[in-house]
């Protein structure tokens, strides 16, 4: 479904850029409307000073014995793949720091086995640490904003933290059509 979407976006003359920027006066003159799904960025973007980092910690192991997933709690969770398996992890608030600590990945660990004695001996493949959007309430509407003396049409979709794989879905149809009911309306959003 959503490839098909896609397809006719494509197909009805939509483009998509991939690029950087530091302010919407940047994009405003050859657009109509602008969807801003620029995670931390976004919230520099629209001026939001409620947005902050959560910093996540995860653990990649190697545990192809163990087939089915655990999530215990907003940090504890195992996601195995064919031989792999990710296990989470930390919310850490306002740090922004990119670094792996080890402690942190053998507390991850450590942790998980106890919930899952089965990942005892697991050996640690890789780990990462990324960074989240947090914002409360997540960012999802829609404004007009004055840039270079024009008015422009803004949808906002950000802030979900580490909720993003399970939010993204619906706020993301719900940005969609706020994006529809802007290009739609004929003066205000």
């Amino acid at each position: 479904m959503h490839s098909f979407l896609f397809c006719r976006f494509i197909a009805n003359g939509g483009r998509i850029i991939q690029k950087t920027v530091s302010s919407f006066d940047e994009v405003i003159d050859d657009y109509d409307l602008i969807m801003n799904c620029a995670g931390l960025r976004g919230g520099e973007l629209a001026s939001d000073p409620n947005v902050h980092p959560v910093r996540g910690h995860i653990v990649r192991v190697w545990a192809p014995w163990i087939k089915h997933f655990i999530h215990t709690d907003d940090t504890h969770y195992f996601l195995p793949q064919s031989e792999s398996a990710a296990i989470g992890g930390t919310r850490q608030l306002g740090r922004y720091d990119l670094v792996p600590e080890v402690h942190e990945s053998e507390r991850i660990l450590r942790e998980m086995a106890e919930r899952l004695p089965a990942l005892k001996g697991a050996k640690i493949l890789h780990e990462w640490v990324g960074l989240r959007p947090y914002r409360r309430p997540v960012r999802v509407e829609a404004e007009v904003i004055i840039c270079k003396g024009k008015q422009i049409k803004v949808v906002h979709n950000y802030g979900h933290g580490a909720f993003g794989v399970s939010l993204s879905w619906g706020t993301a149809v719900y940005a969609a059509e706020l994006a529809q009911q802007a290009l739609n309306a004929k003066a205000k959003i």
